[in-house]
């Protein structure tokens, strides 16, 4: 005879386990506001770099880039081509360039006062320092320092969160990696968060910085409204999809999902204003002209549409 292991309330064990896991991915499904998103285009899925000031350095290699994966790389052993984590875009650069010259990228945010914040994002820094120096016609091999700052508006640098310095006639690969930072500090304040290669000889690499997911949150700050997002997924002659998969997410990867209706439509309730939200239609029997829409919500949006191709 089967025996269930029972708590003291009378629930069996496993059902508790079972309980707890559906209640976390409700939970994440559901993208309940953790607090206001500072950061503007943090994930570049408007596939450029509206709320961010790129700069290139001096004799650059490849300039800042937004795009998708597969992009730059193109050495052995590095680096490897672009592969975004979240989303479909990513912003890079090949940082060889002149001797003491920057990329750098930065956004600016205003901290509201008494309120906690946490930085997180998500970065690759790739440097191939070995096979493309100290050889005969090569430049002399040197180092490359890749550093993430809090600046004021100045550029002061009030303080720096990450530092890692590719060593010469070596290679280097973080592979992806999440950085997280408490801002608490300059809460009242308005700060830039500045990412920045600087190498030591010219055209040392090549090499490559990849940024992505970049998300500021106040958790004590809410946003001040919220509005439903929804729309239709219509077939070639206009009819509309059912049982078709619909993703929103925002910079800071909270996801959402919806099922369209018998008739096409579908719809998110709740949906914070003010942000960024990414949305991905997914149907295995359909393709469709305009799969990702990006958008910034300000207002209740009801034409979020997606139309499949013949």
């Amino acid at each position: 005879m089967l025996k269930l292991r029972v708590r003291p309330s009378g629930v069996p064990t496993f059902l508790l386990f079972w309980i707890s896991i559906l209640t976390v991915s409700f939970s994440l499904l559901s993208g309940t506001a953790k607090g206001a998103e500072l950061m503007i285009n943090g994930s570049f899925e408007m596939g450029n770099f509206t709320g961010w000031t790129a700069t290139n350095a001096a004799n650059s290699f490849i300039n800042w880039n937004v795009s998708g994966a597969g992009s730059g790389g193109g050495y052995i052993p590095l680096p490897v081509v672009t592969s975004p984590v979240h989303g479909t875009r990513v912003a890079w650069q090949a940082i060889a360039c002149q001797a003491g010259s920057s990329y750098v990228l930065f956004q600016q945010v205003a901290l509201p006062p008494a309120t906690t914040a946490q930085l997180r994002w998500r970065d690759r820094f790739q440097d191939n320092l070995s096979e493309f120096c100290g050889g005969s016609g090569e430049p002399v091999c040197g180092t490359v320092n890749y550093r993430v700052d809090i600046v004021n508006t100045s550029n002061v640098v009030l303080q720096n969160l990450l530092s890692i310095t590719a060593p010469a006639n070596a290679n280097t690969d973080t592979g992806w990696q999440l950085r997280i930072a408490n801002l608490t500090a300059f809460a009242g304040q308005t700060i830039r968060v500045r990412f920045m290669t600087t190498p030591t000889v010219t055209w040392d690499g090549p090499g490559q910085l990849e940024i992505d997911a970049v998300s500021l949150q106040a958790p004590g700050l809410t946003t001040s409204a919220s509005v439903s997002v929804g729309g239709r997924v219509l077939d070639s002659n206009g009819r509309g999809i059912s049982k078709t998969t619909v993703v929103m997410d925002d910079s800071s990867g909270r996801v959402r999902s919806a099922i369209t209706n018998p008739f096409g439509y579908y719809s998110f309730e709740d949906v914070p204003t003010g942000q960024t939200y990414t949305l991905v239609v997914l149907n295995k029997r359909y393709q469709f002209s305009n799969p990702t829409r990006v958008m910034t919500v300000n207002d209740a949006v009801n034409d979020a549409d997606f139309n499949a191709l013949p």
